[in-house]
């Protein structure tokens, strides 16, 4: 009886050793595939974040450009103004003149 317990005993335990491998080969593959997962998402992440620096480097040189171009819009502005001051200026003397030419 002790050797009959004995056998089934060792059936039983290399049944669960089997069991066990199987389990380890599995977590492993899963380990594998998790890893590659997190390479994948890695490089997403590196290519997102070169993506998000270019974004803000481009974002910063067009609101340099807009500050440049309001200021220039501002400069030519001012400039027309003060040519069409100096417009009625000289209409207004061409009217006060003498009617010489005409």
């Amino acid at each position: 009886p002790d050797y009959q317990e004995f056998m089934t005993l060792k059936r039983q335990l290399e049944k669960e050793i089997e069991n066990q491998k199987v389990k380890l080969e599995v977590q492993e593959r899963e380990k594998i595939n998790t890893e590659a997962q997190i390479s994948l998402l890695q490089a997403q992440v590196k290519r997102y974040r070169t993506q998000a620096q270019e974004s803000a480097s481009t974002e910063e040189e067009v609101s340099k450009q807009k500050r440049l171009l309001q200021k220039e819009l501002r400069k030519k502005t001012e400039e027309l103004g003060k040519c069409e001051d100096e417009k009625s200026i000289l209409l207004r003397r061409l009217e006060n003149r003498p009617n010489a030419n005409r």
